[in-house]
C-alpha cells in the first residue's frame, strides 16, 4: 500500500490528472451559473392546490434525481400543465441540491448547488427531448 502511494504521489501524470479532476468538482463554487433562475408566467390562474402541485414537483424530481432520467414521466408530468400551473409546480419544485458533476443529487459534496427546477429540466434533457417536450405541451416555451 505504501508502494503504490509513492508510485501515485511522485507521478506528475498521476498529480496533474488528479488536480484537474478537483478543479472541475469544485469550480462551480465560484460560477454564476443562473441558469434557469427565472420563471416567465406567474401562478394567478392555477387549477392544481398546493399538494397536488407539490406532488408533481416531487415526480418530475424523482424522475431526475438519479442516473438515468425518466424522460416519459417528465413529458406526461408536463404535457398537462398550463402556464400557471407549472408556475405553481415550479415555485414548489423550490431549489433542490443538484451534483453538477454527476447530474444526480448528492448533498455531501462540496461542489453541489441548490439549483430550480428549468435548471434540472436543462441539465437532464437533451435538445432531442426538449423538442419533444416542446412539441407536447408548446404553451410552456420553456426552452
Amino acid at each position: 500500500m505504501k508502494k503504490l502511494a509513492v508510485i501515485i504521489f511522485s507521478n506528475p501524470i498521476f498529480f496533474g490528472v488528479g488536480f484537474v479532476l478537483l478543479f472541475l468538482r469544485f469550480s462551480n463554487l465560484f460560477s454564476s451559473d443562473d441558469e434557469g433562475s427565472r420563471i416567465p408566467f406567474n401562478e394567478k390562474g392555477s387549477t392544481l392546490t398546493e399538494a397536488q402541485a407539490l406532488s408533481r414537483a416531487d415526480v418530475l424530481h424523482q424522475a431526475m434525481k438519479n442516473p438515468g432520467t425518466k424522460e416519459n414521466e417528465i413529458y406526461e408530468t408536463l404535457r398537462v400543465l398550463s402556464k400557471p400551473d407549472f408556475a405553481k409546480v415550479y415555485r414548489l419544485f423550490g431549489a433542490r441540491i443538484y451534483n453538477t458533476w454527476l447530474g444526480v443529487t448528492g448533498g455531501v459534496a462540496a461542489g453541489d448547488a441548490n439549483r430550480d427546477l428549468i435548471y434540472w429540466l436543462n441539465n437532464e434533457l437533451n435538445a432531442e427531448e426538449k423538442r419533444e417536450l416542446s412539441r407536447l405541451n408548446p404553451e410552456l416555451e420553456l426552452f
